[in-house]
């Protein structure tokens, strides 16, 4: 179990929000519940509102969490898994712990799950001869709701968790989210937060670049909500027990889904990172740590750690592609992946994308370890490392080849997802073979051809990037999802390859790409490209080059526009950085060092102000007003 210090650590007793001074409305002789009276109170639960002390009531008070055995013979559980002690030493079969696992082995894989958070009874499901139906409503809840917060839920279930997931759509937006949502104050209130931003984003577009000072009715709600949902996170958390941990970690992965869509990606990302040593301090008991230090959850633990580990696993590669700083360690492998990719096929996209980031991850890890051996000025080739990259190496081989047989729908967007998992598949064997070589940026210039396949693919996508959209996709002006697209690919190819034609393709397509991809903003990639190809190619060619760059972002490179010479390496960035802004007006940082003909090793750090539009020499705070 988590210790009650490391979690108050993680959550202390600050909020993350301010709590916003809104006062609720309630019209003289109308008893209805509002908003605000909505957010704190709830049915049966036994909590009171916060800052408020608990009423006495002389009854003995109800133990929180246990099995469901031990609950219903009204005695103490310990808590053990994957069964509890006292039911295996009393003869009796554990029910286990409900959507959060557990339970005798018989019991397992029955069929219907016995859902239940924390101490709440949970009556969300119903079996059909299908198999399991999850109610996606409020209807069974007992916490009491108002009619705006009903409505959002609904926006949510109809709209939010259809667009936002993207192409591969997590197991938690699939059912977890929904039980969760029924019972738990901190996972509700974070869903009506994400909810009502994602309405406002729908419909007004994203806030790129604009923020107004005056917020409205929706912008209200929203706050609202994310600071209630932060009081009963506070409130989970001090029960320091394992399913309370759950709950946290399903409101965590909400409230960074809403930071990343509202474009707040430091608070994003402290989201993730504190959700990521949850679920690390969470499964620690039930877990086993491989020779890379990357925990992985043990069975007993799959049936919800497996389904939030798998959002925070995602999480981890998409975080970690901004740079080698940015990399989370150690990692969480995901408990339900069989050790390498199946020679038989894969299931679906889901399997298969799965097992591309488990290996994505393991590249981004074995880059760090080269990265940090080079700066102790230890060799990157060390026998245990070799060993490594070779497993990784051949855990891609055999993935693309698994893919191929696989049996996958034939629909467009199907077809669409196969093409990305591809193109992601493409860039993880170049950041593999240049992960050994941390201090020669040389190596990718090996890997032109891929790199040219990652653009004309692109053209390709963006082409027919609408054609498998349903209409109301495309009434939804967000343009954003919370998981990965083609954002990282392109800044890969931007920041990676040295050939002119092709990365400023690379930065055209993100420039005309007005979206979100979970931590990544087009525009910020945009604009970091763009500098960061400004500052290596300064007046290395001729002027009359240039004047072949207007050209659309969607014309394929022709032959001749492949002939220019790549930069040579005393004019490379080396261990490129990205600091992300606060929020949409806020500040972009990069660092990096180029090492001159000479020898020389020149450090720099370059902010964009997006206020004021122009980049200054020195880091995010304390900048020279001097644009460069």
């Amino acid at each position: 179990m988590p210790h009650r210090g490391v979690l108050h650590h993680l959550y202390g007793k600050r909020s993350v929000v301010p709590a916003p001074n809104f006062e609720p409305s309630r019209k003289k002789g109308v008893s209805k519940m509002t908003d605000g009276d909505a957010a704190t109170r709830c049915k049966g639960l036994g909590q009171a509102p916060a800052n408020q002390p608990q009423p006495r009531t002389g009854r003995r008070a109800k133990v929180k969490s246990g099995c469901r055995t031990c609950k219903i013979r009204k005695v103490k559980c310990d808590e053990g898994r994957p069964a509890c002690n006292r039911c295996i030493s009393t003869g009796r079969t554990c029910d286990g712990y409900g959507v959060w696992g557990g339970g005798s082995p018989a019991l397992q894989n029955h069929g219907l799950p016995k859902s239940r958070l924390g101490s709440n009874a949970l009556a969300v499901a119903e079996t059909r001869a299908s198999g399991i139906v999850v109610r996606r409503d409020l209807s069974s809840s007992p916490l009491i709701v108002s009619d705006s917060e009903q409505a959002c839920f609904e926006w949510f279930a109809r709209r939010t968790t259809t667009k936002m997931p993207g192409l591969f759509v997590a197991e938690i937006w699939k059912s977890l989210i929904f039980q969760a949502s029924t019972t738990e104050p901190a996972v509700l209130h974070s869903v009506l937060a994400f909810s009502s931003h994602h309405q406002k984003a729908a419909k007004k577009g994203l806030n790129l670049g604009r923020v107004s000072q005056d917020l409205d009715e929706q912008e209200q709600f929203m706050l609202r909500q994310y600071t209630t949902a932060i009081v009963h996170l506070q409130s989970v958390l001090s029960r320091s027990d394992h399913s309370s941990t759950q709950i946290a970690l399903v409101a965590c992965a909400m409230l960074t889904c809403l930071e990343m869509l509202r474009g707040h990606f430091q608070a994003a990302e402290s989201h993730f990172r504190n959700g990521l040593g949850l679920l690390r301090q969470g499964a620690a008991p039930y877990s086993t740590v491989g020779d890379n230090g990357a925990r992985t959850l043990s069975p007993c633990d799959r049936a919800a750690s497996g389904t939030i580990a798998q959002l925070f696993h995602r999480l981890q590669v998409q975080v970690g592609l901004l740079g080698n700083r940015h990399v989370a360690f150690p990692a969480i492998n995901l408990p339900q992946l069989e050790p390498g990719p199946p020679i038989t096929g894969f299931r679906d996209l889901n399997h298969a994308r799965d097992h591309l980031d488990n290996l994505l991850k393991r590249v981004q890890l074995l880059a760090v370890r080269c990265r940090n051996r080079a700066t102790n000025k230890q060799p990157t080739h060390a026998p245990e490392l070799l060993v490594e990259k070779q497993d990784i190496d051949t855990g891609l081989s055999c993935w693309i080849g698994s893919l191929q047989v696989s049996k996958l729908d034939s629909s467009p967007r199907s077809l669409f997802a196969v093409g990305l998992l591809r193109l992601m598949h493409t860039m993880a064997r170049i950041m593999l073979r240049a992960s050994l070589w941390p201090d020669d940026e040389s190596i990718y210039d090996t890997h032109f051809d891929d790199f040219l396949s990652i653009i004309v693919n692109a053209v390709e996508v963006r082409s027919h990037i609408r054609e498998f959209e349903t209409i109301e996709h495309k009434m939804d002006k967000s343009h954003s999802t919370v998981d990965l697209g083609w954002l990282p690919l392109l800044y890969f190819v931007a920041t990676k390859c040295r050939h002119h034609r092709l990365r400023l393709q690379a930065v055209k397509l993100l420039d005309t790409s007005l979206h979100r991809e979970g931590i990544w903003d087009s525009r910020v990639a945009a604009i970091v490209a763009k500098k960061v190809m400004e500052i290596e190619e300064g007046d290395f060619y001729p002027a009359e080059v240039y004047i072949l760059d207007d050209f659309d972002a969607v014309s394929l490179p022709q032959e001749w526009n492949l002939t220019l010479p790549v930069l040579p390496e005393s004019r490379r960035i080396h261990d490129l950085d990205i600091e992300l802004p606060e929020d949409p007006l806020g500040q972009v940082a990069i660092s990096g060092k180029i090492r001159r003909e000479d020898g020389r090793e020149e450090a720099f750090i370059k902010t964009y102000n997006f206020a004021r539009q122009w980049w200054i020499d020195g880091p995010a705070k304390g900048a020279s007003e001097t644009p460069v």
